[in-house]
């Protein structure tokens, strides 16, 4: 499923702490937010209203030349009259998408030649409806379902042999895909004809393909019969949900069934059932499911403990 709007909308009383010192006239304004958070490293937040994007927090401001008003989030000018409908962070760099197509990346790595405000990706007639960040790099799904790559190629996140990237986008050679993901150095993509690829690191399997090489250019998936709803990536793993609500797993801390001292090299059943989502990020080892009955469930590592057994709350 394709990122929309509500999934960056949530009730504003779980950020009370963070935004605490605002003005109390602003908070109303927001309409949906995003915190920008990597390796338990906090940057800031985007705040969205119905008419323009605000930066809070000082290293996002320091990224866009703004000065951190703790009572006042900074207005984003570039932003002004756009409707962002995605946002996705790596390794100090955050991009959003915009309801007409278009991508806009900031960081304060001087690779990304950003000039300390939001840098538009896209270019000439490309607009984009997806985009999906790792640790080093992102993947753009292109509105006619031909995917690009941008950033670290150190290992072949964006396909290929070439050097890294991060001026002009590299055709993957995908097309046809309708949903992205992205782990921390790892990537995958599902077509609109339930097909699976993968690509780049794979230390620990989770590639899905039965070993632990990486690979340089997307590669098909063996996957169980059925059609597949989601795909999501984490750190070093991966994870695939069923449109009957199953979800399979493979790569770190995803173990096959009854042997928790290895990881699922191949798409493995998690034994949870008639799931409705579930959630990962490209820089945390844990994964979250929720279930049709309001169930959530975890498993992964956390706070430096690999624990494969599922918990349910």
């Amino acid at each position: 499923m394709k990122k929309i709007p509500t999934d960056i909308d949530v009730d504003i009383e779980l950020f009370q702490n963070d935004l605490k010192d605002i003005d109390p006239e602003f908070i109303p304004r927001i309409v949906s937010i995003y915190k920008i958070t990597q390796f338990f490293k906090e940057i800031g937040f985007l705040c969205m209203t119905n008419d323009a994007t605000y930066a809070y927090g000082e290293e996002i401001c320091e990224w866009l030349s703004l000065k951190h008003d703790p009572k006042q989030p900074k207005q984003i000018n570039i932003l002004n009259g756009k409707k962002i409908i995605q946002v996705e962070s790596g390794n100090e760099f955050v991009v959003v998408l915009t309801d007409d197509g278009l991508v806009y990346l900031a960081s304060d790595d001087s690779d990304w030649q950003t000039n300390n405000t939001f840098r538009l990706i896209s270019t000439g007639n490309d607009r984009f409806e997806m985009i999906a960040c790792g640790q080093l790099y992102l993947l753009l799904l292109r509105q006619d379902g031909i995917v690009f790559a941008l950033g670290d190629n150190g290992i072949g996140q964006l396909t290929g042999n070439s050097n890294s990237a991060y001026v002009i986008a590299v055709n993957t050679g995908l097309n046809n895909v309708k949903i992205i993901a992205c782990g921390g150095e790892h990537s995958l993509a599902l077509t609109n004809t339930n097909e699976i690829y993968s690509w780049g690191c794979n230390k620990y399997g989770q590639l899905g393909l039965g070993d632990t090489n990486e690979r340089r250019t997307p590669s098909l998936i063996s996957f169980p019969d059925g059609q597949i709803k989601n795909i999501m990536a984490g750190s070093f793993h991966s994870l695939f949900l069923m449109e009957d609500g199953q979800i399979f797993g493979c790569g770190y801390g995803q173990p096959p069934i009854n042997d928790n001292e290895q990881d699922a090299k191949v798409p493995t059943k998690i034994p949870i059932e008639n799931c409705q989502s579930m959630a990962c990020t490209n820089y945390l080892h844990i994964s979250f499911a929720l279930d049709h009955s309001s169930h959530y469930y975890e498993w992964g590592k956390l706070n430096n403990q690999l624990n494969n057994k599922l918990f349910s709350f």
